[in-house]
């Protein structure tokens, strides 16, 4: 990888969230059952969307089955488009010999070459694809909408307790899916541009103060409060 890896800018700015990665790290290491169902959901991710394609009722129309598939694969071009702009792989990767039962001190945290690592975490594309699934969930019969909540449960445990993400990861992919999901209606609705663009936006702004150390100086409570903005507003 040419690019040189933010994740010790990322792993400080998690202190703002009490480094959750590492605690549910030790989670599922005390908890091997559900360390192995966190595995399956982590790695088995493309089942869900099959799952929820073929559940989608006809009355939905065709445009809402294929936009599913268009988004998904958007999902995965724009996510390799916006790792270029913060590049980082992963608690697991990064600190490999302390995760998840040590955290580590990193005090001038800095980019740095991690060659043999994919530099695929901010933002999450599995959360996003994730938050996919249970937003057309909502078409399905109310067992479907159940399964889906409990994917997004799995998901988000098994991205930070296995140490593939940070918690930020998680909050910017919100946007992100938003915005992604949004790109094909904007092609028969002008008026979802906006929407769009300032979800795009929200994400750019996240990875550019990250990845330039800028949001590392803001106070914890601005910090809590910008992370809820960004979940929130875009819908």
């Amino acid at each position: 990888h040419t690019l040189p890896s933010v994740d010790e800018l990322l792993f400080v700015f998690d202190k703002n969230f009490g480094y959750i990665e590492f605690v549910l790290g030790r989670w599922l290491h005390a908890m091997p059952v559900l360390a192995q169902l966190s595995k399956w959901g982590y790695w088995c991710l493309p089942l869900p969307v099959v799952a929820i394609y073929l559940s989608l009722p006809q009355h939905v129309g065709p445009w809402r089955h294929r936009k599913l598939w268009l988004s998904f694969a958007l999902l995965g071009i724009s996510g390799v488009v916006f790792y270029q702009v913060c590049p980082a792989a992963g608690p697991i990767y990064r600190f490999s010999e302390a995760f998840p039962f040590t955290i580590p001190v990193v005090g001038s945290p800095h980019p740095l070459l991690m060659p043999f690592s994919l530099l695929n975490s901010m933002p999450s594309v599995h959360f996003a694809i994730a938050l996919l699934v249970l937003s057309y969930s909502r078409y399905c019969m109310r067992a479907v909408q159940i399964g889906a909540g409990i994917f997004v449960l799995v998901t988000v445990l098994a991205t930070l307790g296995l140490g593939e993400h940070y918690f930020i990861d998680l909050i910017v992919a919100v946007p992100f899916t938003v915005a992604v999901d949004g790109i094909s209606d904007v092609l028969y609705d002008r008026s979802q541009r906006r929407r769009v663009y300032m979800c795009f936006s929200v994400v750019l702004l996240w990875e550019i103060a990250l990845c330039q150390g800028w949001a590392l100086q803001l106070p914890t409570p601005i910090v809590w409060l910008l992370s809820i903005i960004t979940v929130i507003v875009p819908f």
